[in-house]
């Protein structure tokens, strides 16, 4: 009976754990907010480049719609989350279009 109540907890707090590390990518339609569909990354460059005791991280990243029910006439917005690891910093960022 104990091990059972363990393993329970255990796959209780797995559960609960997850649902707050949650990454996803959606595509939005910015004209009708609860219309949207999971995005797909196409391609994903990394690019390091040293600068003194720091580092210049580079990262583009191409975002589509594809098998997705919208047309490519619509404007859409692309939603990405994710965690980041404690302590790191973001001090510079930029959107190309």
């Amino acid at each position: 009976m104990k091990l059972k109540a363990t393993f329970f907890s255990i796959l209780l707090i797995l559960t609960i754990q997850s649902n707050f590390a949650q990454e996803s990518l959606q595509v939005i339609d910015p004209q009708s907010w609860w219309s949207s569909d999971w995005g797909t990354i196409e391609e994903a460059t990394l690019t390091v480049k040293p600068h003194g005791i720091y580092m210049e991280y580079g990262f583009t990243v191409s975002f589509s719609a594809r098998n997705s029910y919208f047309s490519e006439s619509d404007v859409l917005e692309v939603e990405l989350l994710f965690d980041m690891p404690p302590g790191t910093i973001i001090n510079d960022l930029w959107l190309w279009i």
